[in-house]
């Protein structure tokens, strides 16, 4: 008896042994240098568990060790694989981030200078139409009239963000996000295209 009891137990170790090897491969092929340390104790923490699920498994025969290691094994392989994507989006958001405050910088090393707020009012008079006291109320509430106002995320005389405004004929034929007769005229294409509702301000 005692023969075959520590034949059982050596295959328990020996299948303990092969679903570590599986998760450390699962481990490494994440590849996060700069975590290894971490990677290194959730190691010892997955080897431990192991043993212990095919320990307490051990008793009811093989099925039942493999089941509960597959189990355990799926479930920390989806924890990892979670990990590295929330990590991966968090790297893609930040390198948009410095490229777009890039962008925004040469953007208003190159932009004119701006008009005094009777002219944009004048010429909001000259080119908006039945839009033009609406578009001279929503101006000084995002703006204040300033064709340079900047809050981090939103530009110019009618607070574009840059997204928004690359999706405007003119900011896609490369004018200045700090252009205020340009944020004028394309506000009026904005208004015509039935996008009012997309400033807060009314």
């Amino acid at each position: 008896m005692r023969g075959e009891e520590a034949i059982r137990n050596e295959r328990t170790y020996q299948i303990a042994a092969v679903i570590l090897i599986a998760v450390a491969a699962i481990l490494y092929n994440a590849n996060e240098i700069q975590r290894q340390q971490e990677r290194e104790a959730r190691y010892v923490r997955m080897r431990d568990g192991a043993l212990s699920a095919a320990l307490d498994a051990g008793k009811s025969g093989k099925t039942l060790v493999l089941a509960a290691a597959r189990n355990w094994a799926a479930k920390k392989a989806a924890e990892e694989a979670e990990a590295a994507r929330v990590h991966e989006a968090e790297l893609v958001a930040a390198a948009a981030e410095r490229q777009y405050r890039a962008a925004a910088t040469r953007e208003s090393a190159q932009a004119p200078a701006a008009g005094p707020h009777g002219d944009y009012e004048s010429y909001i008079y000259q080119v908006a139409g039945g839009y033009a006291p609406d578009m001279v109320r929503v101006m000084y509430c995002e703006s204040s009239g300033n064709a340079r106002a900047d809050n981090g995320l939103c530009r110019g005389l009618f607070q574009y963000q840059m997204s928004t405004w690359l999706s405007t004929p003119e900011g896609a034929a490369g004018a200045s996000i700090w252009d205020g007769y340009a944020q004028i005229r394309m506000t009026v294409w904005m208004w015509s295209q039935g996008r009012k509702s997309e400033w807060e301000c009314r």
